[in-house]
C-alpha cells in the first residue's frame, strides 16, 4: 500500500491530460477504501489478539471535538445538512485517556450518520454522567434523522463484516467493520454502546466511556501568536533513506527530491551505518525492518558512534509495523520521530519545513 499510494501521488504530480486524472483519482479512491478496510482488519485483529493497549495521556476535549467536526462539515454542507456539536457546561475541559481512539469512536459515529442522513443533520452531544475517586465517566451522543434501523437489526450492526441488511452494503457501501470497531474501543474504554432508533426516525448513538482526571489547565483567553508570525528560510537538507523496498525507495526519494532536499539511498542498516559514517546528514529516514541489520540495530549503533563527539542526527522511523508498543521500541533505540507507512507525502513535506523554518524578527 505504501507503494501504490505513493506511485499515484507521484503520477499526481505529473502533467495529465483531464481522462487521465479521472483515472488517477478513481485508483486513488479505490486505494484509500482499501487502506480502510486493512486497517479496520488490523484494528479488530489487535484487539481480539488483546494487543491493543490504549494511551494514556492529558487532552481537551473541545479541540478534540472541533478537530473532529472540521472536515466532516464539508460532507455535510455538500449533503445540505447540518453538523452541530454541543459540549455540556458539567463536562470538564481535559481529562487523561486515549484521544485517538475516541477520535476513532466518534468519526465512525459521525461519518455513518452523515451517510444515512439525506435531510436533516446530524447532532454530536457530550455530557457529564458521573465522577468519583479520579474517574470521569462521559457520554457521548450522535443523532441524526436517517433512513433508521429497525429493532430487529440493532444488534447486528455491531458485528463484524455486518451490516442491517445487504442491500445496505449496495447502496451505501462499507465494509461493516466501522460499528464493530467502535463497540470494542468502547468496552476497552470501559463504556458501553447502545443504539436508539426506529425505522425513518433517524437514530441516535449513545456510548458511555470513562476517564482519569487530567491536569491541563483551562486555557487563558490571550491565543497564542499564530503560525504565519514567523518567517523563514528554505533550506534544501540532506537526508539519508534507509530502506530495501525498490519501490518504496523510488517513493520517498522522489517525494524529497521533488521538494528541493537532496537524498542518499542505502538498501539496508548496514549500509546506512557506512553512507552515514562517510558523510554529513541532517534527517535519517529509517525502515524498521530491513536485511543485514534493521532499523532498530543501525539506530542504536550510530548513537553509540555518535557518544562523546556532541553530534545527534535526526533519525526517523519508517514503518508498516503498527503493534503496541511499537513507537516506544523506536525512541528507545534512539529514534527521534515515527512515520507509519503507507507515507503520506504532504506530512513528511510538512514535518520538514517545520524543522526548516528560521523565525524572523518578533512581529508588531
Amino acid at each position: 500500500m505504501n507503494g501504490i499510494v505513493g506511485m499515484q501521488h507521484l503520477i499526481g504530480e505529473t502533467d495529465l491530460t483531464a481522462e487521465q486524472r479521472g483515472y488517477l483519482d478513481a485508483a486513488q479512491s479505490s486505494a484509500h477504501s482499501l487502506l480502510a478496510l486493512l486497517n479496520g482488519i488490523l484494528d479488530l485483529s489487535k484487539i481480539e489478539a488483546g494487543r491493543l493497549e490504549l494511551e494514556h495521556a492529558d487532552f481537551a476535549i473541545r479541540p478534540l471535538l472541533d478537530d473532529i467536526l472540521r472536515p466532516l462539515e464539508v460532507v455535510a454542507q455538500r449533503k445540505g445538512l447540518t453538523l452541530t456539536g454541543v459540549i455540556r457546561d458539567d463536562v470538564p475541559h481535559a481529562v487523561n485517556g486515549d484521544a485517538l481512539r475516541l477520535r476513532q469512536v466518534l468519526l465512525n459515529l459521525i461519518a455513518n450518520a452523515l451517510k444515512f442522513t439525506h435531510v436533516g443533520g446530524v447532532t454530536v452531544t457530550v455530557e457529564r454522567t458521573s465522577d468519583w475517586d479520579g474517574v470521569v465517566e462521559l457520554r457521548f451522543s450522535v443523532a441524526d434523522t436517517g433512513i433508521g434501523i429497525s429493532e430487529e437489526q440493532r444488534d447486528s450492526v455491531f458485528e463484524a463484516f455486518r451490516q442491517a441488511d445487504n442491500s445496505i452494503t449496495r447502496r451505501y457501501g462499507g465494509t461493516g467493520l466501522g460499528l464493530a470497531i467502535s463497540a470494542r474501543l468502547v468496552e476497552l474504554m470501559e463504556g458501553e454502546i447502545r443504539i436508539e432508533s426506529q425505522p425513518g426516525e433517524g437514530a441516535t448513538f449513545i456510548f458511555t466511556a470513562r476517564f482519569a482526571h487530567a491536569h491541563l489547565a483551562q486555557p487563558a483567553a490571550e491565543s497564542v501568536a499564530p503560525a504565519a508570525a514567523f518567517s523563514g528560510a528554505f533550506r534544501p537538507q540532506r537526508i539519508l533513506v534507509a530502506e530495501d523496498n525498490p519501490v518504496n525507495q523510488t517513493v520517498i526519494s522522489r517525494t524529497l527530491e521533488k521538494a528541493g532536499h537532496q537524498v542518499a539511498l542505502a538498501h539496508d542498516g548496514r549500509q546506512a551505518l557506512e553512507v552515514w559514517a562517510s558523510s554529513r546528514f541532517d534527517v535519517i529516514f529509517m525502515d524498521m525492518q530491513m536485511p543485514e541489520m534493521d532499523g532498530l540495530e543501525a539506530t542504536r549503533e550510530i548513537r553509540r558512534m555518535e557518544e562523546g563527539t556532541g553530534a545527534r542526527v535526526c533519525i526517523m522511523a519508517m514503518t508498516a509495523n503498527a503493534m503496541s508498543g511499537d513507537r516506544e521500541r523506536c525512541l528507545e533505540a534512539g529514534m527521534d520521530g515515527y512515520f507509519a507507512k503507507p507515507i503520506r507525502a504532504q506530512e513528511v513535506i510538512d514535518w520538514l519545513a517545520r524543522r526548516e523554518t528560521v523565525p524572523g524578527p518578533t512581529p508588531a
